[in-house]
């Protein structure tokens, strides 16, 4: 596993964000963690200042490498309203809040990735909730409905329906004997 890219996303940063850090092309950091371009070793030193670690950690990893950085602590930081985490103490801490140490779980997603996936989610609740909701709305119609016509028929008996259906404007004869399920009631009406 590239260990670049795992530390990046476990700090919490875009590629975007780690190539401003470090003065390169988001298309730089891409090609290190896919393994197109080797990291050159003044990036490699710069990226070690950065992160807090020592800079075997960027080439591949192993289980065990990984395992050992999920043991180690990281630091909080707020950058431009954005949570990150570093395995560096903050040098010049404004507050006590700035010093607090973390153990984060291991995680393939940043921080802002799973806001995302998680925002996206809640709008697909959303619109699964609201098409639901037409959908008892139809059936809630269709029940009203049914229970109207009962209701009149019980009434009013079978012949007001019928006559109700003869006086629909465009029906033909075919349409209204499928309507009452056959000839025998348009007798009753004719």
């Amino acid at each position: 596993m590239n260990g670049l890219r795992w530390l990046r996303i476990r700090c919490n940063l875009s590629t975007s964000e780690l190539a401003d850090q470090l003065g390169v092309t988001r298309q730089a950091v891409c090609s290190w963690e896919s393994g197109k371009k080797a990291i050159p070793e003044k990036r490699k030193n710069q990226m070690a200042a950065f992160f807090g670690i020592d800079r075997t950690y960027f080439d591949e990893i192993d289980e065990e490498k990984r395992n050992e950085l999920i043991q180690k602590a990281m630091y909080f930081y707020q950058k431009d309203g954005k949570e990150i985490y570093l395995y560096r103490p903050n040098k010049t801490p404004k507050s006590h809040d700035e010093t607090v140490t973390y153990f984060q779980k291991d995680r393939e997603k940043s921080l802002d990735e799973e806001y995302l996936l998680a925002k996206k989610r809640k709008q697909q609740i959303i619109q699964e909730i609201e098409e639901k909701k037409e959908d008892k709305i139809k059936q809630n119609d269709e029940i009203k409905l049914q229970k109207t016509v009962t209701r009149l028929k019980n009434k009013y008996g079978k012949n007001i329906i019928l006559k109700a259906m003869s006086l629909e404007e465009g029906a033909t004869m075919k349409e209204r004997n499928m309507q009452v399920g056959g000839h025998k009631g348009w007798n009753m009406i004719q």
